[in-house]
């Protein structure tokens, strides 16, 4: 719900739970933020008006970089706009592919400023139907098992077969195209992703051979993931089907369309849900491959197109009857009579259509009644930053016709914080515990993109607060928050000891490199998980990036050049460099668990890239997005130029300082 603060400025952004009542609010009515609050200021200066108003003087032009800047700070609810345009080092979307070099033309304006919105998408996973001459199926094991498996290379577990069609009226049927013999599809069982199993009660394998050519039409899924309408996506809060109840979180996931410095985080991101199948868990069909029919839907024939109800139809499915159901008319599959209908193939959210022919039975304003099956519909409820596309609509009007500009959304980076906090004598800890959480708050919202945060800072804030003696220094974590994505860090490689080959790992084509220069934040195996953004970069060129680590020959990394994989908090046994013999030959007297250790601090956190053989790392630049998981320990928060800090987990200890009114003099207590 919307909430404004009955104090106006800085005093009204607070951290999370701090709210807990309404100003003339009914009785008894509790309240709580589940999240800090933002957007409050204090009353401009002069100062501040002044450089105001001469970014306005100078920004008459919209389609200058002053224009720009302007024109997004004037977007009601944009906090903070910055400008990337040619020749910054965060413009990397003007690259032409072919040459490697930038060619201008492009501006990103990055948008610091919050309006979430909750966006429902209806959708059905897309299908194909594939032909009887297309359909070749192989026998699988012994001809009396009855298998068959369909020769398609497309399909995989992504993309399984869903329906075999069996309407052998129409020509659609399961035959042996060197005898002709047909088969019985009633109980067919679909045995994922690509094989097929008749039944046994119906069918006998006598009369064909393993070679005999097998054809068949059915219905594959040529997609399981959805592209989300409105764009880029915050946050899936539910998934659910017609068939299907609430779905677990862990059998989808949001995944980034493009890279951050590319189409990522604007309203061109192409951020998608894909169905995934967890590790571990129960297998779930998704979507249920039943399919759902639906009669008697009525509809009104008026010349144009006319939509039916649901996603996901079958058209073989389709029957349209009049009102009184004594008339069926022609589909376009009923062989051998002039249809009375076409169809409008579904493209995204719109359903499939029908359309009366030229010599159609339908006459203008028919009513109708339509008849078929469609696979299961879904919908998914989601989050967006509408700042994002309010910003985009409103510089789309402004910019120069031949201007390609995209807005995009600040990275917001959480920051946690760990410390235990000294207090004065007879403190009411509660209340300062809730007084620094607030301080902290209203620190962080004043923070504008790139501005970083120090262990002083911290410090600084906390004794700031009524009744606090002092922060035990240093603090026990500084650290981001889990999810924060990092973007553009560097990994410095200039001389030879800033890398290790890989001698057992490298080939005659491709050496393997281990980069030493360690990430300065946690993370995961691959640098975060499949699903989210990340890359490695040299000289702004993207490497193929491996999800999961290398095995103990170095597969599949060094099977092509530039290639790299993140290693994560965990570590990486590499042969005579990082393996449990190398170092227990050089610690024989260590322990197992020393020695793990000592394989996470040589590892952990690096790069391995491949590079054609003889290629020096040294003769270009190395950076990296990754997100970040697991991160520990404390230090200073450097902000990208982008990147916006925020508030994370806050987690404090309160000590009471001690009682100093008397002191110890000759052994004996003196007040």
């Amino acid at each position: 719900m919307f909430i404004q603060a009955a104090t106006p400025g800085l005093v009204g952004n607070v951290a999370t739970g701090q709210i807990r009542s309404l100003v003339g609010g009914p009785p008894g009515v509790l309240c709580y933020n589940d999240s800090p609050t933002f957007g409050g200021s204090d009353t401009e200066t002069n100062k501040q008006l002044a450089t105001r108003a001469d970014g306005v003087l100078s920004s008459v032009d919209t389609g200058t970089y002053r224009g720009y800047v302007q024109s997004g700070n004037d977007i009601s609810g944009v906090l903070e706009a910055k400008v990337v345009d040619a020749g910054h080092s965060l413009m990397l979307r003007d690259i032409d592919p072919t040459t490697g070099k930038h060619t201008g033309g492009k501006v990103d304006v990055w948008m610091r400023g919050e309006n979430m919105a909750t966006i429902q998408d209806s959708f059905a996973f897309s299908f194909e139907i594939v032909e009887m001459d297309e359909g070749q199926f192989e026998p699988v094991g012994a001809l009396s098992d009855l298998k068959f498996r369909a020769v398609n290379p497309n399909i995989g577990p992504d993309n399984p077969i869903i329906e075999m069609l069996d309407v052998p009226t129409w020509g659609y049927e399961f035959v042996d195209a060197r005898t002709g013999k047909v088969f019985d599809l009633t109980n067919v069982v679909i045995l994922p992703p690509d094989t097929i199993q008749l039944s046994s009660a119906l069918n006998d394998p006598l009369g064909i051979a393993l070679t005999d050519k097998f054809v068949g039409s059915y219905r594959w899924r040529t997609s399981n993931k959805h592209v989300f309408s409105r764009q880029p996506v915050r946050e899936i809060t539910e998934f659910v089907g017609e068939a299907t109840p609430v779905v677990n979180a862990d059998y989808y996931k949001l995944f980034a369309g493009s890279q951050p410095l590319d189409l990522g985080r604007s309203t061109e991101a192409g951020d998608y849900m894909k169905v995934i199948q967890p590790l571990g868990q129960i297998p779930l069909q998704i979507p249920s491959g039943n399919p759902i029919s639906v009669t008697d839907e009525h509809h009104v024939m008026l010349g144009g197109t006319e939509w039916l109800f649901s996603l996901g139809i079958n058209p073989i499915t389709v029957s349209v009857w009049s009102l009184d159901r004594t008339i069926q008319y022609w589909s376009p599959y009923q062989p051998g009579v002039e249809p009375d209908f076409t169809f409008v193939p579904e493209v995204g959210d719109n359903p499939l259509g029908i359309k009366t022919t030229a010599l159609s039975r339908i006459t203008e304003g028919l009513e109708v009644l339509v008849d078929y099956e469609h696979d299961e519909n879904f919908v998914v409820t989601y989050t967006v930053n509408s700042i994002v596309s309010t910003s985009q609509d409103t510089l789309d009007t402004e910019r120069h016709a031949t201007a390609d500009v995209l807005t995009k959304e600040s990275p917001q980076t959480g920051v946690d914080i760990t410390a235990t906090v000294v207090l004065k004598k007879n403190s009411n800890a509660s209340v300062v515990d809730s007084s620094i959480r607030t301080a902290l708050a209203r620190l962080f919202g004043t923070f504008k993109m790139g501005t970083p945060v120090r262990q002083s800072d911290i410090d600084t804030t906390i004794r700031t607060v009524s009744n606090v003696a002092y922060t035990v220094l240093p603090v026990t974590k500084l650290a981001k928050s889990d999810g924060s994505q990092v973007i553009l860090e560097e990994v410095t490689v200039t001389t030879k000891t800033d890398w290790t080959k890989i001698a057992d790992w490298s080939t005659s084509l491709n050496d393997v490199l281990l980069l030493e220069d360690p990430l300065d934040s946690g993370t995961l195996d691959g640098g975060g998980d499949f699903w989210e953004s990340r890359a490695v970069y040299f000289n702004e060129s993207l490497l193929t990036l491996w999800d999961t680590p290398p095995d103990a020959s170095g597969v599949p990394l060094n099977r092509t050049s530039w290639g790299a994989f993140i290693i994560g908090n965990g570590g990486l046994s590499i042969p005579k460099y990082s393996d449990d013999d190398t170092l227990k030959a050089l610690r024989p007297s260590w322990t197992d668990a020393e020695i793990a250790e000592w394989r996470v601090s040589l590892t952990a956190r690096k790069i391995l890239v491949v590079l054609p053989t003889g290629t020096s790392p040294t003769i270009g630049l190395w950076k990296v997005d990754y997100m970040v998981h697991g991160d520990t320990g404390v230090k200073n928060i450097i902000a990208g130029p982008i990147e916006t800090l925020t508030l994370g987990d806050l987690e404090f200890t309160y000590d009471e300082e001690p009682d100093f009114s008397f002191q110890v003099s000759g052994g004996k207590r003196s007040s």
